[in-house]
């Protein structure tokens, strides 16, 4: 195993494959350079609400190409990934939120609310919000818009102190990323269990623990070919199963990652 840190993968891509697609949603497209340079941007906004090497960063967005922005801009600043369940409750939030030690959380506006509840109650000091429409392609955004966008719950006002993704993403360059030295033994990642045998528990893995879980992913895809596959992402991200033998094998393979935020949703995924 090379000692890279898991999001060298990602750079890499950038470099080898800048045109090629990472992320397909609804029809939008982000290449491989636009989302690696998309991350570095988020990194540096991040980086100005005060998030350094080793803080603990939550994620409560469903599979759409706002959690690899989220995922990649935090390693990158050598934060450490909470992924939480966007069906877990306010308990559940509440008990990773402060079990992990949170104090930044990054979610979808449509859980905006439930957040602001546990809050309190929580040592979480900012929210980072997106919106669903940020990553549809220009006529859908318009559309959800208008009909779907304050049914859904995505319209939301934010508080004071709370920051839209967007805004920290367009008021920094590529370039504005902090030099932070991340190493292969850094922990990358805070991963919770479902619970079903009695309170969710954290597992710990560093760069080298999933760069090593990437590589043998890639290993059994016999047929794979870099920069030519394409993967349905419809396991969700927060569960290690899609994060690894989803999202990172994909990016290792420089392959296009088709964003299912809703599998239940046969149509879709079958378009």
């Amino acid at each position: 195993y090379p000692p890279v840190t898991l999001h060298y993968f990602m750079e890499e891509n950038a470099r080898k494959h800048p045109d090629s697609v990472c992320t397909i949603f609804k029809g939008a497209r982000i290449t491989y350079k636009e989302m690696n340079e998309t991350t570095d941007r988020l990194a540096a906004g991040l980086a100005e609400l005060g998030v350094k090497k080793g803080d603990r960063v939550g994620i409560f967005i469903p599979n759409t190409p706002q959690f690899v922005m989220a995922y990649y801009a935090i390693l990158k600043l050598g934060g450490i990934v909470v992924a939480t369940n966007p069906l877990y409750s306010g308990r559940e939030i509440e008990h990773q939120v402060n079990d992990s030690g949170i104090e930044v959380m990054i979610v979808m506006s449509n859980y905006y609310k439930l957040v602001k509840e546990v809050q309190p109650k929580t040592h979480i000091r900012t929210v980072v919000v997106t919106n669903l429409k940020e990553t549809l392609p220009p006529i859908l955004s318009f559309l959800f818009g208008l009909t779907k966008e304050k049914k859904g719950g995505f319209r939301v006002q934010l508080e004071a102190g709370d920051v839209w993704m967007k805004d920290l993403i367009d008021r920094h360059r590529p370039e504005d990323r902090p030099k932070i030295e991340v190493s292969t033994e850094d922990v990358a990642l805070f991963q919770y269990s479902g619970g079903t045998t009695g309170v969710s528990k954290g597992a710990v893995a560093t760069h080298r623990n999933l760069v090593a879980n990437t590589l043998m992913i890639h290993s059994w895809m016999t047929n794979c070919e870099d920069g030519k596959e394409t993967v349905l992402m419809a396991i969700p991200l927060f569960h290690i199963y899609g994060m690894v033998a989803g999202m990172c094998f994909a990016i290792r393979a420089a392959a296009i990652m088709v964003m299912i935020p809703n599998p239940r949703d046969i149509k879709y995924v079958l378009d």
